[in-house]
């Protein structure tokens, strides 16, 4: 795990601060190993972030395969391709709006929503501090007590 940077190290104090049971913690050894426990759990309110990786069998499991009007096999052939051509390489990366943009383009609403439901997590409250557009910048990053210390010292 890389040292967060100076930038990073005030982003992290800023929302501290800003969070008050963050806030309210100590800054001592048991305070900091608390506020990173508190961090690193799930954000509430929700703070919806993007998969990086989402393997193809976890988004054909949102397709609806019938015949129906929402079904794939209901699909022009152009889009049926365009699905293939997304999800080739075994996983799609949500972060990157222009797969989004595809699926979206392809697929009736009720199947992009689904595929929205498998392609995003709630973040942890230290990943909601460093998400924009519901891109996290440090996904699947825990903040350790030491960077809390050294945040609140910054």
């Amino acid at each position: 795990m890389a040292d967060l940077t100076s930038a990073q190290l005030a982003t992290l104090k800023a929302g501290i601060l800003a969070d008050s049971t963050a806030a309210a913690f100590p800054n001592t050894a048991q305070g900091n190993y608390d506020c990173a426990a508190y961090l690193n759990a799930g954000s509430s309110p929700a703070v919806m972030i993007w998969l990086p990786s989402v393997s193809v069998s976890i988004i054909n499991n949102a397709i609806d395969w019938t015949a129906g009007a929402n079904g794939f096999i209901s699909l022009t052939v152009a889009k049926q391709n365009a699905y293939f051509a997304l999800t080739q390489g075994g996983v799609m990366d949500a972060t990157q709006a222009n797969i989004r943009a595809g699926f979206q383009a392809i697929f009736p609403a009720a199947i992009a929503t689904a595929i929205q439901g498998v392609a995003q997590r709630n973040s942890t409250r230290f990943e909601a501090m460093f998400t924009t557009a519901s891109v996290c910048s440090l996904f699947g990053r825990a903040v350790a007590p030491n960077e809390v210390n050294a945040a609140l010292n910054s």
